[in-house]
């Protein structure tokens, strides 16, 4: 970002809170909150969580374990779940660099991973008290074999090599790791609340400082109103009511008379072909055309119409999880 008054450009950050109760059948919609800081230490996010008491689902990042730490007088009365997708990540960077060579330990602590993750795969969308059961009864009894193989093939590695590094992250990092066992509520993961940065990043190309630091905040709370709103778009119980914006536009839009023809009156997936405001270069760069884009199945519904929010952004990823209390 700009930093006026110096002549030259300065670092900041955006912090990202987010909730989504879907994968254990909560009753909440999901949301995202995006916070502007001029830095990403600790003080910075226990001002943002000041009074925050819950689960804080998160990376091995140091400060996140400052912020919790029972010296500091400030120190918040939360609890760490970490994600496994950061340390099944280091596993799949061994492998990959090692190439063509064999990584037989990286390969087989990458296959262990995903026998955790198949489970989660079966019991998502189900309620929390299942969730649990169903992890005490199937994953916890593999996470216990997982430490104990870990541990094992640390005495045998040079501890300097990077698979050793690994094996240690996980290790120091076990009672957040396996702390979803415990609790229904969390994900294995922060995936998706990382991917509820995707967007911010996206746009970098498009913006690439912010004037001040009043900008960015500014920034940020623009950012949290249409990535929230995107988020709740594609909530089902919204869905089900057949609408998605709270100024309900939806009714008397091309998408709403499309909707009314889908098969049985059902909710239909609008992922394949959806008609969306967009930029039309070609023609002004000052006027906006309609045309019809193939949105690749991943990405979910982009943007029923841009207009719903006074905005002409298509706005793509979002989905976010959180595991607050």
């Amino acid at each position: 970002m700009l930093d006026p008054g110096r002549g030259r450009t300065k670092t900041g950050y955006f912090w990202a809170l987010s909730r989504d109760d879907r994968p254990w059948a909560g009753p909440e919609p999901p949301g995202v909150v995006y916070a502007y800081a001029p830095g990403r230490g600790a003080v910075h996010g226990l001002r943002l969580l000041e009074g925050y008491r819950g689960i804080i689902h998160c990376d091995g990042y140091q400060a996140y374990k400052t912020m919790t730490r029972e010296t500091r007088a400030d120190a918040l009365s939360g609890t760490l779940a970490f994600c496994w997708a950061h340390l099944r990540r280091q596993f799949v960077k061994i492998e990959r660099e090692a190439a063509p060579a064999p990584a037989p330990v990286a390969r087989e602590a990458l296959e262990r991973i995903a026998q955790l993750y198949a489970i989660e795969k079966a019991l998502r969308g189900r309620s929390a008290a299942e969730r649990r059961a169903g992890r005490q009864a199937h994953a916890r009894p593999l996470a216990a074999a997982l430490k104990q193989w870990f541990e094992a093939k640390l005495d045998h590695l040079a501890q300097k090599s990077d698979t050793a590094k690994a094996l240690r992250y996980a290790l120091r990092h076990w009672a957040g790791l396996t702390l979803y066992l415990d609790d229904g509520r969390i994900e294995m993961d922060t995936n998706a609340v990382e991917r509820a940065m995707r967007p911010i990043k996206l746009n970098a190309k498009n913006s690439l400082f912010a004037g001040c630091d009043e900008g960015a905040e500014n920034w940020a709370v623009l950012a949290s109103l249409i990535e929230t709103a995107l988020c709740r778009t594609r909530h089902r119980a919204v869905y089900a009511a057949r609408r998605t914006m709270p100024n309900g536009f939806w009714s008397g839009t091309p998408l709403s008379r499309w909707h009314r023809r889908s098969r049985a009156g059902q909710p239909h997936s609008i992922r394949h072909s959806l008609v969306v405001q967009s930029a039309s270069r070609k023609a002004s760069r000052r006027s906006f055309g309609w045309k019809r884009v193939r949105l690749p199945r991943s990405h979910g519904l982009s943007f029923a119409r841009a207009a719903s929010l006074r905005a002409r952004w298509a706005c793509r990823y979002i989905c976010v999880v959180s595991t607050d209390s």
